[in-house]
């Protein structure tokens, strides 16, 4: 675990002037997670609470108990444990009942045995000296712990008896154990056998106090430096060796079983069977002040076994079913049980005086409150039918209580109570509201009679009634208010406010910013502002119009019964779900933007709140005192807050990781911790040890390496991060109280993620170079084929010049070039004119067959990829445009489906075909020509005629200056096809081209065309 220890700063104790039930009392049980009894109670400097029980050791957070268990396998001596005690290393010491001790410090766990030199049988006591030595004491010995090694206690050391009570240690590191098993002879009482030694720091040998005692179980020290003694056999709480004051020591009407000395002087004793009682200041026996709690009271149990004083001041008993806290609170609470009438519907109000005055709603009771004493007055019975019920309360600037009700108006003085007369009010109306304006008029408001609700004003004794006199709304006015400019403020319960002023009513509605619903409280503060309160939140009267702020501006609750101001500008505000005290400065923010979210105090049950804030009659249900306190009317009495004495726990709580989860799997959170590769899920657990409201702490945390900045504040203690990246990290977890005290330091986690071998910076290394090796590669293979593209563009236009001048070799110029001779010819002998006519004919018999030529050279370069993209239609067309003679029989047939070609590779196996044809034509002298197109999984072309074939040694070699079959085999080999050639004279002469599928037609599956489109684009 990995803590974070703050500064052992003294906190407030419980205020003797407080009674037990004042207290924020809080009690656990099995039910809980604690099995009683609890005999033993300890805190480790690390703030856990530590509980001995008979089914074992627990450890408390504030919120959970765990039954403690040694991590790394260690054998528990026992179940029950007897004895606890924290050392100054941090070390927790643990005594069984079986027999034997037990040390954890810093999560690991020690025993110690009989034959270790632990006393045998059960450990009853365990402390640690002012040299830090650990002493145990049992049944059957005294042994202490000194440099690693335990010592029976004995007679060497001035310590005769066989066993050991109670050990105790005071502030001047004295030593004192109550003896068992030997008789002292000190007493006749034969219970009375025992007795206390004492050792002072570094000295040798035990001291008697010749003091004669029975039964001890706990031992305390007083704030004068006695130490005291839970004397069993006597009944009787005692300062060892003390003559004076105290000498009989205190009776408590059973067998106390502790005993505690708290940081205000107050001694806290508890009894078998008797609950718990408190003694205030024992220094003064004369004046001190009994107090008690019984289990019927809400204590755990009445048998009180143990006792601690945290470092924050709580007062921690252990009883025979559970545990309790006392802690000290900011609401002193007042109802039923410290003095009030039972009723949990009363109005507030003070006096000049100093009194604070209660009354009734439901009974015919006034209490007045003053100077910590609480008088009762009851008015007298007004008719015999008449069922009292007191709906408004106020008390005036003479210290004069005023009361309305059902029994229409009663006035107090002095503690008596009478009946003002009202002439003007009929039988059956009520009085729901009373004050006084700046000029010492009494104003009442009334409801229930003949003539309806309505306001009455007494002014030099003579009553007015306006009832008849002005308009005002026709529902119940339950608020009066005179403010010092001498207006009167009246609350209606459809939420209408009436101003009067210079004898004038003013009546402000929604219309005005008022928000409706029964107007409960309406005040001036010392700034001027006047203030309303109501169901519908807290409103401002600002020039004539109102500005309301809600539960969305941070109040408790939308209604609002009580405002009160204190002595340095803050609001208390009585709302449905808390008392919130709010500065004038958030007031006024949140009166300027309707969206923000006022910060202030919120006071409710853990601050020792009994109750809500009431909500409905009487009225007023929120005053301030003369001393410059605020009571509240609650839903289960009163609560008083002094806000200038609000108690403010100052330590700030020792923080710890308590657990690490990767992966669901459990590691011991030690700094240093490497997680392995691929760690997906991290959970951290947490707790702050603040044990006075632990509901209440708060968190801020930040993994270092990871977040930017502080997360929070939250309540939660545990928090998870997923997919963390490899590398270092530091988790950092810090929290504050209940107060808002911080504990900067914290607790820290320092560990690390291990990569994965995909994660190393060798392999990214590695990933780099690689992709900077196929970026290279891909470049030079790009480079490469556009070389190659570009050399096979030229290649071709190469090829086809080179075709065309074959061609134009074996076929145009040929011609030309015989025409030439014709000419020539003719041109010799030019008088012969059967001769010349001769030449002439051959001559345009020659030119013919150039322009022929000529026009098949044109049709072979465009017709194929220009005009059509059928192969078959092309070659139909090139049968029938004069290349074939008119003695030669052509057929084509085409078999199968056409497909989709390449337009390249499409052209090259038509100029194959076209050559093909011109060759049967023009020199095989055939009269039938086949052309057959065949589609199947490959493409074939097949060129069959009847004619006189070729030589052999032509089909393999070729015709000297004549590149026709030469080029189509190039053409052949160039899209990946076969090229056969058969011919005779006999059977004539048949071409075969046969074109693989997979590279003519373009329709293939989709997974190979995706696989080859991606391997063009890679290329393109």
């Amino acid at each position: 675990m990995m803590i974070g220890i703050g500064l052992a700063i003294p906190a407030k104790a419980l205020d003797p002037q407080k009674l037990i039930s004042q207290f924020t009392h809080t009690s656990w049980t099995a039910k809980d997670g604690v099995p009683g009894p609890v005999r033993a109670i300890a805190q480790t400097t690390d703030g856990y609470l530590w509980l001995g029980t008979e089914t074992g050791l627990y450890r408390f957070d504030g919120l959970h108990f765990i039954a403690w268990e040694p991590s790394s396998g260690e054998q528990i001596l026992g179940s029950a444990v007897w004895s606890l005690c924290t050392s100054k290393d941090g070390s927790l010491w643990i005594g069984f009942s079986s027999g034997g001790i037990s040390q954890l410090r810093n999560g690991q766990w020690k025993n110690y045995s009989h034959a270790d030199g632990v006393p045998d049988g059960g450990i009853l006591s365990i402390v640690e000296d002012g040299n830090g030595s650990i002493w145990a004491g049992g049944q059957y010995g005294l042994s202490k712990l000194e440099s690693g090694s335990w010592r029976h206690v004995g007679a060497e050391s001035g310590y005769p008896a066989p066993g050991a009570q109670v050990l105790f240690v005071d502030r001047r590191r004295t030593l004192w154990v109550a003896t068992d098993g030997l008789d002292f002879g000190l007493s006749k009482d034969s219970v009375r056998r025992n007795t206390i030694l004492s050792l002072a720091h570094n000295a040798k040998s035990f001291v008697a106090t010749r003091e004669s005692v029975g039964q001890v179980w706990m031992m305390a020290e007083a704030p004068d430096g006695n130490v005291w003694i839970a004397d069993t056999s006597g009944r009787t709480v005692r300062p060892i060796m003390s003559r004076g004051k105290w000498e009989g020591g205190i009776k408590v009407g059973a067998e106390p079983l502790c005993v505690l000395f708290d940081r205000e002087r107050s001694l806290w004793i508890g009894r078998d069977q008797k609950g718990l009682r408190r003694v205030v200041d024992v220094e003064q026996p004369e004046g001190a002040v009994l107090d008690q709690l019984w289990s019927r009271e809400s204590l755990s149990s009445d048998r009180v076994y143990s006792a601690l004083e945290d470092r924050e001041g709580n007062l921690w008993f252990g009883t025979a079913v559970g545990l309790d806290r006392f802690r000290e609170n900011k609401v002193l609470p007042y109802s039923n049980g410290e003095g009030l009438v039972p009723d949990q519907k009363l109005a507030v109000a003070s006096t000049p005086d100093g009194s604070v005055w209660l009354a009734s709603y439901t009974g015919d009771t006034v209490q007045r409150f003053r100077q910590g004493r609480i008088t009762t007055s009851k008015l007298p019975a007004y008719s015999k039918a008449d069922t009292t019920r007191i709906l408004s309360l106020y008390a005036d600037v003479n210290s004069h209580v005023w009361v309305g009700g059902s029994f229409r108006l009663a006035e107090g003085a002095e503690g008596n109570v009478s009946f003002i007369r009202v002439p003007d009010i009929e039988n059956g109306a009520m009085v729901h509201a009373i004050a006084r304006d700046a000029g010492g008029d009494l104003w009442i408001t009334v409801w229930g009679g003949d003539k309806g609700g309505g306001v009455l004003r007494l002014r030099d004794g003579h009553w007015t009634d306006f009832r008849n006199r002005v308009h005002l709304p026709q529902y119940r006015c339950r608020v009066l208010y005179g403010d010092p400019l001498g207006r009167l403020w009246l609350g209606f319960e459809d939420g209408e406010v009436a101003v009067h002023e210079n004898d004038e009513f003013h009546v402000y509605s929604s219309q005005d910013g008022l928000p409706g619903g029964k107007v409960l409280a309406i005040t001036r503060d010392r700034a001027g502002n006047f203030w309303i309160g109501s169901e519908g939140g807290l409103s401002r009267f600002d020039h004539g119009h109102f500005i309301t702020l809600t539960k969305k501006n941070g109040l408790p609750g939308n209604s609002v019964s009580g405002i009160v101001e204190d002595d340095k500008g803050f609001l208390w505000l009585a709302g449905a779900l808390a008392i919130l005290r709010v500065s004038p400065e958030e007031l006024g923010k949140a009166l300027l933007s309707p969206f923000y979210r006022m910060q202030g105090a919120s006071f409710d049950a853990t601050d020792g709140l009994r109750g809500l804030p009431r909500q409905r009659e009487p009225f007023p249900t929120a005053t301030r005192s003369t001393d410059g306190r605020l009571w509240f009317s609650t839903t289960e009495g009163v609560a008083v807050i002094d806000p200038r004495r609000l108690p403010k726990n100052i330590v700030p709580p020792p923080v710890t990781i308590e657990a690490l989860k990767a992966d669901d799997r459990a590691l011991i959170p030690s700094s240093g911790l490497r997680l392995g590769p691929r760690t997906r899920n991290l959970q951290f657990e947490y707790a702050a040890l603040s044990l006075s409201a632990p509901e209440h702490v708060q968190f801020r945390y930040k993994l270092e390496g990871y977040d930017d900045d502080w997360r929070g504040p939250v309540t939660a203690r545990e928090v998870a991060y997923t997919n963390l990246p490899p590398r270092n990290y530091r988790f950092r977890v810090i929290a504050c109280n209940n107060d808002g005290v911080w504990n900067e330091g914290g607790a820290s986690l320092d560990f690390s993620v291990a990569p994965a071998w995909y994660q190393t910076n060798w392999f990214r290394i590695l990933c780099f170079v690689s992709l900077v090796f196929i970026v290279w590669v891909i470049y030079r293979l790009r480079v490469l084929r556009i070389s190659r593209a570009l050399g096979a563009r030229f290649d071709e236009r190469l090829a086809e010049r080179t075709r065309m001048a074959r061609d134009l070799h074996d076929t145009f110029l040929q011609t030309i070039q015989g025409s030439k001779l014709v000419a020539d010819d003719a041109l010799e002998l030019s008088a012969d004119p059967m001769r010349m006519r001769r030449a002439i004919e051959q001559l345009s018999v020659w030119l013919a067959q150039a322009m022929q030529e000529g026009r098949a050279a044109l049709n072979s370069l465009r017709t194929p990829t220009t005009q059509t993209s059928d192969l078959a239609e092309a070659l139909r067309r090139a049968t029938g445009d004069g290349l074939i003679p008119s003695s030669m029989a052509v057929t084509l047939s085409v078999i199968g489906d056409a497909k989709e070609m390449h337009p390249i590779v499409r052209d090259e196996i038509y100029r194959i075909g076209y050559e093909a044809i011109r060759n049967a034509s023009t020199h095989s002298g055939a009269s039938r020509l086949e052309i057959e197109l065949r589609y199947a999984r490959d493409l074939t072309l097949r060129v069959e005629d009847n004619g006189t074939g070729f030589d052999p040694a032509i089909v393999d070699r070729g015709k000297d200056g004549h590149f026709g079959l030469q080029g189509m085999r190039e053409r052949a080999a160039r899209i990946g096809g076969k090229l056969t050639l058969g011919s005779s004279p006999s059977s004539g002469t048949e071409i075969k081209l046969i074109v693989p599928g997979g590279i003519i037609f373009r329709k293939m599956t989709p997974v190979r065309r995706s696989l080859f489109a991606r391997i063009r684009t890679l290329f393109r």
